[in-house]
């Protein structure tokens, strides 16, 4: 079975799947991947989601730190050294743990890039030649989903400023301006 990760720490394989499934596919068009996948029949998120990579940076990392996490739960809770190894069973205790510790918009966010994990194994053990099926993440995380998700609380508050014309006018300098930009422009802070 050569050329898999078994060597190595979980960040380091964990960044060599990711390196080499092919998940990673900035400069394409995440637009033109999901009408791709849509016209192949695939109609549902998740559908789409498996069948997409990811295509910024910034989720790249984000998905990558939720691995780590992952891969070092598996290592520490179940003694797995080969992260092509990590199971549904361990997504779902992995997930369950979270859910004592993260909201619920976090949980969400990291239960889909733990998908995007299983996309990137799936992908990566496939590009070595090795024909052994990979668990569905997702589906494991869709059977959890609903328990998980009525213990952690909705967040009902708005992240928005009720009167943000005045907090502007406390604001001095190049603060003013770039909330004024913010406000007038509808512009997130690093576009400001």
């Amino acid at each position: 079975m050569a050329g898999f990760v078994r060597l190595g720490s979980a960040v380091y394989q964990v960044n060599k799947i990711f390196n080499e499934s092919g998940i990673f596919r900035a400069g394409e068009s995440k637009h033109s991947a999901k009408l791709e996948a849509r016209s192949e029949g695939l109609v549902t998120p998740g559908q789409i989601a498996s069948s997409t990579g990811i295509f910024s940076y910034s989720y790249a990392e984000s998905c990558r730190n939720t691995w780590f996490e992952l891969a070092r739960f598996a290592k520490s809770e179940f003694g797995i050294k080969d992260m092509t190894q990590i199971r549904a069973e361990h997504v779902k205790t992995f997930m369950q743990h979270r859910a004592e510790t993260v909201s619920r918009g976090t949980w969400n966010k990291e239960a889909a890039h733990v998908g995007k994990f299983g996309d990137a194994v799936r992908l990566y053990l496939a590009g070595q030649g090795v024909e052994r099926p990979v668990d569905d993440y997702r589906a494991a995380l869709g059977e959890i989903r609903k328990g998980v998700l009525q213990s952690l609380p909705k967040v009902e508050a708005s992240r928005g400023f009720s009167d943000p014309k005045a907090v502007i006018s406390a604001l001095s300098g190049p603060y003013r301006l770039v909330a004024s930009v913010q406000y007038e422009g509808g512009a997130r802070l690093r576009e400001a």
